[in-house]
């Protein structure tokens, strides 16, 4: 995933995040997923895996496949798997 696209992922995850009210701290503990990865992600450093991104998904409260930006961290797809091209 090049930096223009994670740019563009960063903004939405931050926003869901803060719309619950939460901490990066908070957010790593209700997905069971490491600080640095949410620090991470949401400064475009590195994208979370797919599998990490379902974690932050359901902590959240949202679908992958109906947020936009969930989906391009995914590589296209909900689930995770590479999109057809």
């Amino acid at each position: 995933m090049d930096a223009a696209t994670m740019r563009a992922v960063v903004p939405p995850l931050r926003q869901l995040r803060l719309r619950k009210g939460w901490s990066v701290r908070d957010l790593a503990r209700e997905a069971d997923v490491a600080v640095d990865t949410l620090i991470d992600a949401e400064r475009a450093a590195r994208p979370p895996r797919p599998s990490t991104m379902r974690k932050i998904a359901e902590a959240l409260g949202v679908e992958i496949a109906e947020v936009d930006e969930f989906r391009a961290v995914t590589n296209g797809t909900p689930d995770g798997t590479p999109a057809d091209d």
